[in-house]
């Protein structure tokens, strides 16, 4: 049986390849809410499939970031996992050097 966030996961991955614009969004806000899963595998590719689909939603990547940093979420301390803020700035850091965009 497949579990509920590997599911999610492969919704995520299918609309952001053939969704609309309104559903490619909602899956990019899907596929960072995974990030905060404790699984590793599910993590890793959500962030490659974020990543992929960087220009779908770098504004909503922003938007997180900016939140997290409000609420006090650390970018270090990977113990017990790297945190979820670490992760949406690389990939904030990776999609802006493939498409020449902002700096946070």
């Amino acid at each position: 049986m497949i579990p509920l966030k590997r599911c999610a996961g492969k919704a995520v991955e299918l609309l952001l390849d053939k969704g609309n614009t309104r559903q490619r969004r909602r899956a990019f806000r899907v596929g960072i809410e995974l990030l905060d899963s404790p699984d590793s595998r599910l993590r890793a590719e959500c962030e490659e499939l974020l990543l992929g689909h960087f220009d779908s939603g770098h504004e909503l990547i922003e938007e997180t970031i900016k939140r997290r940093r409000i609420k006090g979420e650390s970018e270090g301390n990977f113990q017990p996992r790297e945190p979820t803020l670490a992760i949406l700035l690389r990939i904030y850091r990776k999609g802006s050097e493939l498409n020449d965009g902002p700096e946070l």
